[in-house]
């Protein structure tokens, strides 16, 4: 299922200020969208977002989004 529909990793910080110049300074790469408290990037076909949580380095923040173009419904064998 994962090789149908791209996948686009958040990473969560506790800075994302500092996440910023990180990602600027060392990668050489500058949001395409930024809110106070969350920066997405593109590289290639690869989105990806950083937000800023308390819960950055606990392992109580993993997020990744899919992007689809149909609905998804639930039956008793799962997402469809």
């Amino acid at each position: 299922m994962l090789t149908d529909y791209a996948v686009h990793p958040s990473l969560a910080t506790q800075d994302v200020g500092r996440a910023r110049d990180w990602y600027d300074e060392r990668l050489g790469l500058e949001p395409f969208l930024t809110f106070p408290n969350l920066l997405a990037y593109q590289v290639g076909q690869t989105v990806f977002t950083i937000f800023q949580t308390p819960a950055a380095h606990t392992a109580k923040n993993t997020v990744a989004l899919s992007a689809r173009s149909t609905p998804r419904r639930q039956s008793r064998h799962g997402w469809q």
